[in-house]
């Protein structure tokens, strides 16, 4: 069984891909349709490119993207469909309030608090909708308690 959970699935796309000729290498699958993801810039996505890194990976049927470390295919955090990109961005909402404005030791010092109440290291880029949900829980309740 392959990681993704169907081996059926995985060896289809590995057989289409040698059909076309589609290198492995690279090959971005999107987790809800089990589908590779295309490379492209995000003006695919916004109208227009924004900031210096400007590709990402977008699966058009499911409308779900991730951004790419300094224009490489390395993906900045997890692929997010609408519900998911929702919650990230509640996430860093109340996240950000902590250090957005302030020193970047703020930054490192709320992440740091992240890190040792959930145990391992947080980034909410690569956290799903349960966890962007713990995060905003732990936010709350440390911003009353300040």
């Amino acid at each position: 069984m392959s990681h993704f959970g169907n081996e059926k699935i995985i060896n289809d796309l590995v057989d289409k891909c040698a059909e076309k000729k589609i290198p492995l290498e690279g090959l971005f699958i999107c987790p809800y349709c089990d589908q590779p993801a295309e490379w492209v810039e995000n003006k695919e996505i916004y109208g227009k490119n924004y900031g210096k890194s400007v590709m990402v990976w977008l699966c058009r049927p499911c409308d779900a993207y991730v951004g790419c470390h300094n224009n490489t295919k390395k993906p900045l955090g997890i692929m997010a469909d609408i519900e998911l990109r929702t919650w990230k961005n509640k996430a860093h909402h109340i996240f950000d309030k902590q250090w957005k404005g302030r020193k970047r030791k703020f930054r490192v010092m709320a992440y740091k608090r992240l890190d040792e109440h959930f145990g391992f290291e947080v980034h909410i880029g690569e956290s799903d909708v349960k966890m962007c949900k713990k995060i905003i829980e732990f936010c709350t309740e440390y911003e009353q308690a300040v």
